[in-house]
């Protein structure tokens, strides 16, 4: 699946937006450009979530890419957001790492090329993704009417859905942490080991 990058502010700069749709990458990357934050807030809650990554100049029209962050995070929280300045300030450094910035360049950093920005930003898509699908996962787990539980490596519950709870006759927290041999009676305790090995 490539990776859909939506690139914003960067219109007086189309080498970083261009440089990023010409990278030979595996997965591809797709580049979308918008003028103005308020562009890319439009384009992220009225159409599909296609996009991967948000790359953000700071200055972004009637907004700065940090306002845009924070714009984006409550249509997304995980979204991955690139912060692209002019300024290699630390104070901006910090307030974008605090305001929760997946990555922050200057744009003097890119100029032997992109291969630097296009290095993070599918590191940070791929790991996007890996959290979407085990946030799904948990939520198929937590939903499901089968009861579903996972054991450590000594037999401790280490997660179990409410359906399993129920199934048991327990508080699900109750049984987090206990060893499954609580849910059996001593005497069949033994036969359930023979039949699991």
């Amino acid at each position: 699946m490539p990776v859909r990058g939506l690139c914003v502010g960067l219109s007086d700069d189309g080498s970083v937006a261009s440089s990023l749709a010409a990278a030979e990458t595996d997965p591809p990357i797709e580049v979308e450009t918008v003028p103005t934050g308020t562009h890319a807030l439009d384009r992220l809650t009225t159409e599909t979530d296609d996009v991967s990554c948000l790359v953000t100049g700071y200055e972004v029209g009637s907004m700065t890419g940090l306002d845009l962050l924070a714009a984006a995070r409550v249509h997304d929280p995980n979204l991955p957001v690139v912060l692209l300045t002019d300024d290699g300030s630390e104070r901006l450094a910090s307030d974008a790492i605090s305001a929760g910035v997946t990555d922050y360049f200057r744009r003097s950093v890119l100029a032997d090329g992109v291969g630097p920005l296009v290095d993070r930003i599918t590191t940070a898509v791929s790991n996007y993704r890996t959290r979407e699908a085990v946030t799904r996962g948990y939520l198929a787990m937590e939903t499901a009417r089968e009861g579903i539980s996972l054991l450590d490596a000594k037999g401790r519950f280490i997660y179990l859905n409410q359906a399993y709870a129920d199934i048991y006759g327990y508080d699900r927290e109750r049984l987090l942490g206990a060893h499954w041999e609580r849910l059996y009676p001593d005497d069949q305790v033994e036969q359930v080991y023979e039949d699991i090995v």
